[in-house]
């Protein structure tokens, strides 16, 4: 708020900083929505952004093991069928790849 008095040419700027108890800070790869009291660590199979936003599904060809701010991409010449686990990764057949997901020639 800036409050001017032109006849006494005096200017006063005040900032005002409100604490929001709604708001905790989180590490990242957690999040904590409205009114929760604590941060969740981003489960595996999604990824966690924000602190302040529900968790992203990861998308096919990519894989979070929780915890996680982003999805990663699996590994160039294997499939990754789980975006929660590289357990069930293998190796792309011979002659194919995996690219956006689908496999190619």
């Amino acid at each position: 708020m800036t409050v001017i008095n032109s006849s006494l040419g005096i200017l006063i700027k005040f900032e005002f900083w409100f604490y929001r108890p709604d708001q905790i800070a989180c590490a990242a790869g957690e999040y904590s929505l409205a009114k929760s009291t604590s941060c969740t660590r981003c489960p595996a199979g999604y990824a966690c952004a924000t602190i302040s936003s529900s968790p992203t599904a990861c998308t096919a060809g990519t894989y979070s093991l929780g915890g996680n701010t982003s999805c990663t991409n699996c590994d160039p010449g294997y499939a990754c069928p789980s975006t929660s686990s590289l357990t069930n990764r293998y190796p792309c057949p011979s002659g194919k790849s995996q690219q956006d997901s689908q496999w190619s020639v």
